[in-house]
């Protein structure tokens, strides 16, 4: 089977994984190809892929001012039907319900577009099991590679990592902020908005948070929430499917404060997964911190590979492939 999967970004360990589980599968070829142009496609016309893997293709309906626009739609459609056409089977994977960006009619527009998509592709995989249906294919969300010999060394604070970005309600948390430790680490998309965290921290004498807005190696990375109390996701917006940071946490076998979202129920109620907690208001979140009963990063890390592991992944990327 000749597979092509796209974006093949570079230095993105989601795209690695996912591709060298799929390698593994008997009777697979990937090609990979981060965009889509003119020389692609000429080369490519006359000679089909069995099946195209499409990822974020979601992300192409916010245009250039930050919401949906004719050109945004107009590229979207442009490239899921050469993607269509191209291959003899369409594998839509969806990352979010819809882009973060947008928001009221444009989200409900991009939605409904997006979905219509789905139904136009061969199948969708969502990587949450509460979204599976006859249209969408569960299939895991693959761990990230850590460094075995990250143990962690318990220290006092807990942390918030990834993009610093507006949708993420991270100013939202800190107007609830208590005594307890914490660390904001991450690359920076909105300057405005990282003054206006650095901003709420000195109004309320958040002596106990520490802003790193910069970019962090993946060595730096695995340090700083391997070492953490646990990590804090502290939005739970209606556009967002699963974290690529509870991931990276749970990989480290690091536990999970979040707000109730779809995928966090489902995970926690019907799976069983061990080392989340769950809440319902940013308040009771960090009242909970201050007393948070410690769980056992083995247990974590076990939870984490019976659910996530390469061969739960490896299985269910099969089963869609050539099921």
């Amino acid at each position: 089977m000749r597979i092509l999967f796209s974006p093949a970004t570079a230095s993105n360990q989601y795209v690695e994984n996912t591709i060298a589980l799929i390698k593994t599968l008997d009777a697979t070829h990937v090609e990979t190809q981060a965009r889509l142009n003119a020389g692609f496609i000429l080369r490519n016309a006359f000679n089909r892929y069995d099946c195209i893997i499409i990822n974020w293709l979601e992300n192409n309906l916010v245009g250039k001012n930050k919401s949906l626009d004719i050109w945004a739609v107009a590229k979207f459609l442009f490239k899921f039907f050469i993607y269509r056409v191209m291959g003899r089977k369409l594998i839509f994977v969806r990352h979010n319900i819809y882009p973060h960006a947008l928001k009221g009619r444009q989200a409900s527009i991009a939605t409904w577009i997006i979905e219509a998509a789905i139904k136009l592709s061969t199948i969708s995989v969502v990587h949450s099991g509460h979204l599976e249906n006859e249209n969408a294919k569960y299939v895991p969300h693959p761990l990230y590679r850590v460094d075995s010999q990250v143990e962690g060394q318990g220290s006092d604070y807990y942390v918030i990592f990834g993009r610093i970005v507006a949708y993420k309600a991270i100013h939202k948390l800190l107007e609830s902020w208590g005594s307890q430790r914490l660390i904001i680490a991450g690359i920076v998309e909105d300057h405005a908005y990282a003054a206006s965290l650095q901003s709420i921290i000195q109004s309320r004498g958040l002596s106990n948070v520490e802003l790193r807005a910069e970019f962090l190696s993946e060595a730096e990375a695995e340090q700083l929430v391997a070492n953490s109390k646990g990590l804090i996701l502290s939005h739970c917006d209606a556009d967002m499917i699963v974290s690529g940071s509870f991931f990276f946490a749970a990989s480290l076998g690091v536990p999970v404060f979040a707000m109730d979202t779809p995928f966090f129920q489902w995970l926690k109620n019907e799976q069983g997964y061990q080392g989340l907690q769950v809440f319902t208001s940013l308040q009771a979140m960090t009242a909970e911190l201050a007393t948070a009963a410690a769980v056992e990063k083995n247990t974590i890390a076990a939870s984490a590979q019976r659910l996530f592991g390469n061969d739960r992944v490896r299985s269910a990327w099969g089963s869609v492939l050539h099921g």
